[in-house]
């Protein structure tokens, strides 16, 4: 029986020695997958934090895509409201252009009236019949009133190149003078 428990010892030391070979094995077996689950969590994790970056990094070339955007827009607005106001200032300055091309008018046509006057009373003054004075008081009238209606005319026509007054109105006021 000495024999038998030689290999019966031999045996459980053999068993014994593939037991702790196994679980030599199990154990860096457990610890290389241990290795991989905390390599593959960094490199889980790096593409997290990756991927965040590349959000990030996006989110913020829209918001300078934006401000480029209202930048422009800004400048654009204030550009049309610098064209506006020297719009406005022109205008202004048109204006007054034309109300002292107005008044300039009005004392020229009120210079010859007064003119025009002046002649039909040194000639009223030369004539001695009432005829004449009424002949002349009427080419007066008429002479004073196409000066001023061709005054008129000429600064202010439409835009269609009419006169100012209407031909049927010129004509009621020359029938009334006569």
């Amino acid at each position: 029986m000495a024999k038998e428990e030689k290999v019966e010892e031999k045996v459980k030391d053999t068993v014994k020695e593939v037991k702790e070979k196994i679980e030599d094995k199990v154990d860096k077996a457990k610890d290389a997958v241990k290795d991989v689950k905390e390599k593959a969590e960094d490199k889980v994790d790096k593409a997290k934090d990756a991927v965040k970056d590349v959000k990030e990094k996006a989110e913020d070339k829209v918001d300078k895509a934006k401000d480029a955007v209202k930048d422009v827009k800004e400048d654009i607005e204030d550009k049309v409201e610098e064209v506006a106001d020297e719009a406005e200032k022109e205008k202004e300055e048109i204006s007054e252009k034309v109300k002292e091309v107005a008044t300039d008018v009005k004392n020229k046509v009120e210079e010859k009236v007064e003119e025009a006057k002046e002649a039909v009373k040194q000639g009223v003054d030369k004539i001695s019949t009432d005829r004449d004075v009424a002949i002349i008081a009427l080419v007066s009238s008429v002479i004073s009133s196409l000066v001023v209606g061709v005054v008129l005319s000429f600064f202010f026509t439409r835009k269609n190149k009419q006169s100012f007054f209407s031909k049927k109105y010129v004509m009621k006021m020359i029938d009334k003078m006569l």
